[in-house]
C-alpha cells in the first residue's frame, strides 16, 4: 500500500539516472569550472565514489545532485530552495532531503559538533534555524561530505595543502559516523597532512 508520506512512493518508484544527468546538464553543470574539470564531472565522481563505498542508491542520487542548492563552500546555485519539489520529483523525497541538508549546512557552526554524540545541532544557513537531524541523516551527510572533499583534494593540490589537515581532523573526530570504506579512503588520501588519532 502506498503511503501519503512519500517514503513508500520513493521505494516503489525507480528513478531514472539518465533523466537526472540530463537535468544537471540542462542546468549548465558541464560549463561550470570545478577542480578536476567541470562541476558535472565532479558530481559524477562523488556519486561513483559513494557507490564504490557501498552507499545505498538514495545517497548516490544525493551525491549526484549535492550542489543543486549551492553549498557553504560553492556559491553556484542550480536550483532555488523554493523549487525543492522539482528536485524531489526527479530523485525522490529522501534523496532531495539529503541534498537540502548538505547544501543548507553552515559548516563553521556544524562541523565542530560532528564529533558529539547524537543529537547533533545543525545550523541551516538558509534560514538561520538550528535543527537536530536524526542520526541516520547525520551519517549520510558525513559520508557525502567525505566523498565531496576527497574528490576535491584529489584534483586540487592547493586546496589539499591548505585544508588537508583540517579535513583529516574533522573525519578523524567523526570517525564513528563514517563507513569503513569511507574512512579507509580518508586515511589514504589525507594521511600526508597529519597524524591519524582520535575516536576509533
Amino acid at each position: 500500500m502506498r503511503e501519503a508520506s512519500g517514503v513508500t512512493e520513493d521505494v516503489l518508484k525507480r528513478f531514472d539516472r539518465r533523466e537526472v544527468e540530463e537535468f544537471l546538464l540542462a542546468c549548465g553543470t558541464d560549463r561550470l569550472e570545478h577542480p578536476g574539470g567541470t562541476l558535472y564531472e565532479h558530481l559524477a565522481r562523488v556519486a561513483a565514489l559513494l557507490a564504490e563505498w557501498g552507499a545505498e542508491e538514495v545517497l548516490q542520487y544525493a551525491g549526484l545532485c549535492h550542489a543543486c542548492y549551492g553549498t557553504d563552500g560553492y556559491g553556484e546555485v542550480l536550483l532555488s530552495v523554493a523549487d525543492r519539489a522539482e528536485l524531489a520529483a526527479l530523485i525522490g523525497t529522501r534523496a532531495e532531503s539529503l541534498v537540502y541538508l548538505y547544501g543548507s549546512c553552515d559548516r563553521r557552526a556544524t562541523y565542530p559538533r560532528l564529533a558529539d554524540p547524537a543529537p547533533v545541532p545543525f545550523r541551516d544557513r538558509f534560514t538561520g534555524r538550528v535543527v537536530t537531524p536524526v542520526e541516520l541523516d547525520i551519517r549520510a551527510f558525513l559520508e557525502l561530505t567525505a566523498a565531496n572533499e576527497l574528490d576535491v583534494v584529489q584534483h586540487n593540490p592547493a586546496i589539499a595543502s591548505q585544508h588537508g589537515a583540517a579535513l583529516l581532523r574533522l573525519f578523524t573526530c567523526a570517525r564513528r559516523r563514517l563507513s569503513d570504506a569511507a574512512w579507509l579512503s580518508c586515511t589514504k588520501l589525507l594521511a600526508p597532512y597529519g597524524s591519524i588519532t582520535g575516536p576509533a
